[in-house]
């Protein structure tokens, strides 16, 4: 059973031409981040506007997420910006038994849940995995950022070190003498 949110849309009740929704409410994102303890901070505000069709075999949903977030950089741990400008498009089916056309079944992992017998979509938490989505993998402040410096900590990007030159692997020393021929 899915977890209720704050933004259940009846698929019964959107007019035929589909209804737009536009979702400004940052705690719906805010409770998400705080929940899975990410280290990642909104900066500007974000918005969701998303456009949802009902058809007879489900529920087409198209969007776009804006906004800033600020996270920390993978090598340096720096905090760096980050803006959010992501397009969706996703189909939740409902799929409806051919023998009888009332009887409506519905996969485990689908947005859509039945209250009380009416198909109700769980907006809030598609919103929530398409933020996820729009996260960078693996976020840096440069392309070429250096990192923290595993024995003295200093960020390589503002105090070069030369620990990494005085401490080596003894035992690596003869991979070093090792001359390939091509």
């Amino acid at each position: 059973m899915q977890q209720p949110s704050s933004l259940l849309i009846a698929l019964n009740d959107l007019p035929p031409k589909g209804k737009d929704i536009v979702c400004e409410e940052q705690s719906l994102w805010q409770k998400g981040l705080d929940e899975f303890a990410m280290d990642v901070r909104i900066t500007h505000a974000l918005k969701a506007v998303v456009t949802l069709t009902p058809l007879p075999e489900g529920c087409l949903i198209r969007g776009h997420l804006s906004g800033q977030v600020a996270m920390p950089c993978r090598r340096c741990a720096e905090e760096i910006s980050f803006p959010i400008a992501w397009d969706f498009e996703d189909f939740e089916n409902l799929d409806r038994n051919s023998a009888e056309q009332e009887e409506i079944t519905l996969d485990e992992e689908s947005l859509i849940f039945l209250d009380h017998d009416r198909p109700m979509l769980d907006l809030g938490a598609l919103l929530w995995e398409e933020l996820l989505l729009a996260l960078p993998d693996n976020p840096l402040c440069k392309v070429d950022c250096l990192g923290i410096c595993p024995v003295c900590g200093n960020n390589r990007n503002s105090n070069p070190c030369t620990c990494a030159d005085k401490k080596t692997d003894p035992r690596m020393d003869i991979f070093r003498t090792l001359k390939i021929k091509k």
